[in-house]
């Protein structure tokens, strides 16, 4: 259930949201003026950090969720599956394999807190997470599972929904030694969650995640991205170790699943890609700690 503190407005609280509503403005234009980085992983990881330095959150990680079309009868998740993660900050390789293992073989499926989230699918949203390991309900989760690999003392969750059947959620996390997010935290995630169109729709549209487009597979990604920083055929054959006939039929299929005639177009497409959902989405957001 997610709990929502209330207090009466004075001058002090229109005052601080001022102020905070100026804060997360500037980060909204600093995400939407970001250009393509070297890599797809640089440019949620760029995006990231731009969010969590005025969190005060060195860490976390990016997650693209996805609803499956046809999914298994009594699917616990309703779907929903992980479709990319992106671990953000300092990690070690342990670390980064035990996360892609979760990933790859969805050991999240029956997670009673991953469920829960997936049930409140639909809308924008923000959680203060609470520590997992001090719930006895939640102990053997895998939140509290990676609380304890990375040494967490507090989280905040941000969920994007781009669409009815495809959500962004950013993790930013602060460490044992470091103190607790406070509501000032929670408050500007909010705003900026709510401003990011932007930056999150062209993540998306990279992975031909938004509405009208087919998906990319992961090699067609690497070339869409390459396409969008300069490269030519013969960049793109080179760095994907691959002939330049090959790479030729991957951009043509890149072209073709994000409905561009060619490089300029891909590139204003990505520039503008911030076509509302085909479904109206809900646009409650709560900002709370959930129990």
């Amino acid at each position: 259930m997610l709990t929502v503190a209330k207090r009466s407005p004075g001058h002090d609280d229109v005052s601080g949201d001022l102020d905070l509503s100026r804060q997360a403005v500037a980060v909204c234009v600093d995400l939407a003026a970001m250009g393509p980085q070297e890599t797809l992983a640089d440019y949620v990881a760029s995006g990231h950090a731009r969010i969590g330095r005025m969190l005060g959150a060195a860490r976390g990680f990016a997650v693209l969720a996805a609803k499956m079309d046809r999914s298994p009868k009594d699917d616990p998740l309703l779907g929903w599956r992980i479709d990319l993660c992106f671990d953000v900050g300092a990690k070690s390789r342990e670390q980064i394999v035990a996360v892609e293992r979760d990933v790859r073989e969805e050991t999240y499926v029956h997670d009673p807190l991953i469920r829960n989230t997936c049930a409140d699918a639909g809308c924008h949203r923000v959680h203060h997470v609470p520590d997992p390991r001090r719930i006895a309900a939640h102990r053997h989760t895998i939140e509290a599972k990676y609380w304890t690999m990375f040494s967490l003392r507090d989280r905040l969750k941000a969920i994007y929904a781009l669409s009815p059947s495809v959500e962004l959620h950013l993790c930013f996390d602060r460490s044992a030694e470091a103190a607790s997010f406070g509501h000032r935290e929670a408050r500007l995630l909010e705003l900026v969650t709510s401003g990011m169109a932007p930056w999150a729709q062209r993540f998306a549209f990279m992975l031909g995640r938004l509405d009208g487009l087919v998906v990319l597979s992961p090699r067609e990604r690497e070339v869409a991205y390459g396409l969008l920083g300069h490269a030519n055929v013969k960049n793109v054959a080179a760095n994907l170790s691959m002939s330049e006939a090959r790479a030729r039929e991957l951009i043509r299929a890149v072209y073709k699943k994000l409905g561009v005639g060619g490089r300029l177009e891909l590139a204003n497409k990505w520039a503008s890609s911030t076509v509302p959902p085909a479904t109206p989405l809900g646009s409650t957001m709560a900002v709370g700690r959930r129990r």
